[in-house]
């Protein structure tokens, strides 16, 4: 199917407040994937030479624009999806395989909002999302009606060199190699990016990520590489000239325990967004977008209020 319907029929189902102590939180967990895919079949769009692949839901007159982070696709914010689908007309695209530049995906990201006539969207990016945001606010600001930026970072020449190592490594490692070794950092990095989770909980993200590596795989997994280094590698000729740019509402939510932005990026973030609102989420990782999704998602409600809160 080629064309998403302007306004899809399932709505966002409302985020539950659960108890770690009383309810078997793996179940929980495999029981609201479980209800994400039953209301949410991807679709296919070619544009140009690209094939992109999105999750749409929700409904109302405003949109969102979801980007997920490295080594995802669409589905894996399906926590933040379900949640904002309550008041926002959803899209969560999939990067397409191959993209050589971020230049070549914002700009496809505006082509797929424009085939989807989607209005001037909430752009929320994760990670590598968030790079993506930032582009395209930059690129094409008539399709940004504002950022919500969870655990990203702006463009920083000297980390690149880290990311062109591994990516090189990734190049030249065996598909079935990496796909255990992606597993098993996945893994260990649960533990210390994703603080606070009970053991049924972790149970559950362990195999979803598990899963989410076979997904992906390796040649999507270079893809993303490339687009980190591209982002970080800066100038890319799209940061904003801080003169007759039409900045949006920007919000910046950190996490105190994230290990994978580096504070220089940080550093660079703010300094690109001198007005935006900012926030810090105490004992919380680079994962916990994933894993703790109503805790990111209470601060983009307080920073965009839907017009019938503020009614």
């Amino acid at each position: 199917m080629d064309r998403a319907p302007a306004h899809p029929d399932n709505c966002g189902e409302p985020p539950l407040a659960v108890d770690p102590g009383a309810v078997d939180m793996e179940e929980y967990w495999e029981q609201r994937l479980h209800t994400f895919r039953a209301g949410h079949e991807e679709r296919m769009l070619t544009i140009g030479e690209q094939v992109w692949r999105y999750l749409t839901g929700g409904a109302g007159e405003r949109a969102a624009l979801l980007l997920h982070g490295s080594s995802g696709d669409g589905e894996s914010l399906f926590g933040l999806m379900s949640s904002l689908e309550r008041v926002y007309r959803v899209v969560a695209p999939t990067y397409p395989d191959g993209a050589h530049s971020i230049t070549a995906v914002v700009d496809g990201l505006a082509q797929l909002l424009h085939a989807l006539e989607t209005p001037p969207a909430l752009v929320v990016g994760y990670s590598l999302g968030g790079y993506l945001a930032q582009a395209l606010a930059w690129r094409h600001p008539a399709c940004v009606a504002g950022l919500a930026l969870l655990n990203t970072g702006g463009p920083v020449p000297g980390a690149v060199r880290g990311e062109s190592l591994q990516n090189a490594l990734l190049a030249a490692a065996p598909g079935g190699v990496v796909r255990v070794a992606a597993r098993a950092g996945a893994a260990a990095l649960l533990s210390l990016e994703a603080p606070g989770l009970d053991r049924g909980a972790a149970s559950f993200w362990r195999g979803y990520f598990a899963e989410m590596t076979r997904r992906v795989g390796k040649r999507r997994m270079l893809t993303h590489g490339r687009l980190v280094i591209d982002f970080l590698s800066g100038p890319i000729g799209l940061e904003p000239t801080r003169e007759g740019w039409p900045e949006p509402a920007t919000l910046i939510v950190n996490s105190a325990r994230d290990r994978i932005i580096e504070p220089a990026e940080l550093r660079a973030l703010d300094a690109l967004y001198p007005h935006a609102a900012r926030t810090l989420e105490p004992n919380a990782g680079h994962l916990s977008v994933l894993t703790q999704p109503e805790r990111y998602l209470a601060h983009i409600e307080a920073a965009f209020p839907s017009p019938r809160a503020v009614g």
